[in-house]
């Protein structure tokens, strides 16, 4: 399908095996097009050595506010480029919800998504066993001066032949918040996320399991002056490399970090910074193991019962549970129920104290959680010493069957702030 200037409705349809030079399966130019429930299957953009888009390309030019398609509730499985975006290549202003992208391959750059200058918005998305071939960054998405706004994002098992496993970012201001980066892997750098001149800001994300040569977890270049990555209420342990095994600092980047717990701490094993570079130590930093419900790993591809490691052949990453173990309550997503632990998280309730709680359930201390279910109704529940209360308490604000200075700090902090979206 080819959509040019114009904005149809398109609902419940699978586009196939079809092949072009840009969007294989659909291709939108300066139009709005509203598109829910589709598949895109197999398509291959193989015409051009720059076809751009196995299963989508959206593009505009000059583009306007209306230009802005829109995805939701659609799946992007095994389809093919041999330039950027296996499974969507944005250069405008698209808008996903609810969306999966499952097998795709790029050559170059962006297995599952590749943007450019343009500043998408995704929210509910996942982005699963997608390859970067070759020369190529970002297995799961690729952000060339880009700012897109990422939400409770789901990055797993992505492959990059080059930089950024889960995600590659050059230039631009992505805003990443509430994403999980598990078992990404890259060939040269940055297993879960790669930050070159980029001011990314990155707050309540998980970053486990992932592996690369240089930098396991992220790896921060900062070629040109100003840009600095900004992490905050982050998660990164359990990450593999030969250098900064959880994060890698180059070229004078001075990264932020705050209210986060890093394996090996900012200044010991756990980040190795290079070429000028330092960490910003914004505060309320910790070293202590998150205590996901159940951490993945590498498992033979034959016996995934044998655990082997990452740049091993046959390794098979083999995802877990990164809810937070709580004595008071953890949700039990496999189940769709909350269950009780025998140890709590160090990270439940050690957010930053001025970020909204957002959805936490009853009772969530008044502080956000750590990681990416902190400020969601997945966040676990606080741990007070003795069981939860069965009752609401009024004016008890944290949630431990009193009322006290305790309840009146957190209320103070937050006085007239307006947390509505």
């Amino acid at each position: 399908m080819c959509n040019l200037e114009g904005s149809p409705t398109v609902s419940e349809c699978t586009f196939a095996e079809n092949t072009a030079r840009h969007g294989a399966g659909m291709y939108n130019y300066n139009g709005a097009p509203e598109v829910s429930g589709c598949t895109y299957y197999r398509n291959w953009a193989t015409v051009s050595t720059d076809g751009r888009g196995g299963g989508v390309k959206n593009s505009c030019g000059p583009c306007s506010a209306e230009d802005v398609p829109r995805f939701r509730n659609c799946a992007f499985i095994e389809n093919y480029t041999v330039g950027a975006g296996g499974g969507m290549d944005n250069g405008t202003n698209s808008v996903l919800a609810n969306c999966l992208f499952i097998k795709n391959t790029s050559q170059d750059l962006g297995g599952g998504m590749s943007n450019s200058y343009c500043s998408p918005v995704i929210t509910q998305c996942s982005f699963i066993d997608n390859v970067a071939l070759f020369w190529g960054g970002g297995g799961g998405m690729d952000n060339f001066f880009s700012s897109p706004v990422v939400t409770y994002g789901v990055f797993v098992n992505n492959i990059s032949g080059d930089r950024g496993g889960g995600m590659h970012n050059r230039g631009g201001s992505p805003i990443v918040t509430n994403c999980l980066f598990a078992g990404n892997s890259s060939s040269s750098s940055a297993g879960g996320m790669y930050n070159g001149d980029s001011s990314a800001t990155i707050t309540n994300c998980s970053f486990t399991g992932n592996h690369s040569c240089n930098g396991g977890g992220m790896l921060n270049s900062g070629e040109a002056n100003g840009w600095s990555a900004i992490l905050r209420n982050c998660i990164l342990w359990g990450n593999t490399g030969l250098s900064g095994r959880q994060m890698k600092n180059m070229n004078a980047c001075e990264p932020s970090i705050s209210f986060s717990t890093i394996e090996g701490g900012l200044y010991g094993s756990g980040i190795e910074n290079t070429g000028g570079s330092s960490v910003i130590d914004g505060g309320g930093n910790i070293e202590a193991d998150p205590c996901f419900a159940a951490s993945g790993y590498w498992g033979h591809k034959d016996d995934p019962d044998i655990a082997v490691e990452p740049s091993d052949p046959n390794a098979l990453w083999i995802n877990g549970d990164y809810h937070l173990k709580s004595q008071a309550g953890r949700w039990e997503a496999g189940e769709g129920r909350w269950t009780i632990d025998d140890v709590t998280s160090p990270c439940i309730d050690a957010g930053d104290p001025m970020s909204p709680i957002g959805g936490e359930p009853f009772p969530n201390g008044g502080i956000i959680n750590m990681g990416a279910y902190g400020g969601t109704p997945e966040a676990s529940k606080s741990y007070f010493g003795k069981p939860s209360c069965e009752v609401i308490v009024v004016g008890d604000i944290n949630g431990d069957c009193g009322v006290d200075f305790l309840d009146f700090r957190i209320m103070a902090l937050h006085w007239c702030e307006d947390n509505n979206p």
